[in-house]
């Protein structure tokens, strides 16, 4: 499940940051005529797709955490035979996975993206 999700997250941000690539295709022609290096060129992308990546996996963790004790607290009510695990250091460790993992999918998603735009805005005529 977390393999899905964090493939359909990197497809996204490879689209967000492909269209944004594409919107600002003359002003990365310019540079790259005046000689401008592809990576003076991707850098701002490459830190947007960071930025996007990094927003979205603390929100989601910050969803999560919030979400898994009123579960907890709930269930507790409903169902007090059952134990339940409230460990903060669990869910602080899952919580610091999904934001490592959400941010190098964005980094690699965003990469990828700048790259093949750079390399065929790079060919001569």
């Amino acid at each position: 499940m977390l393999i899905v999700a964090l493939a359909a997250s990197g497809v996204v941000l490879f689209n967000t940051i492909r269209i944004a690539v594409y919107s600002r295709a003359e002003e990365i022609d310019v540079m790259m005529k005046v000689g401008a290096t592809a990576t003076y060129v991707a850098f701002p992308f490459v830190i947007q797709g960071f930025l996007l990546g990094l927003t979205g996996a603390l929100a989601a963790s910050a969803a999560l955490g919030y979400s898994y004790f009123r579960a907890v607290a709930c269930l507790k009510d409903m169902l007090p035979f059952l134990t339940f695990i409230e460990s903060p250091r669990l869910l602080a460790n899952l919580s610091l996975v999904l934001i490592c993992c959400g941010t190098v999918v964005s980094l690699f998603a965003s990469l990828i993206a700048v790259e093949k735009f750079i390399r065929k805005a790079a060919k001569p005529l």
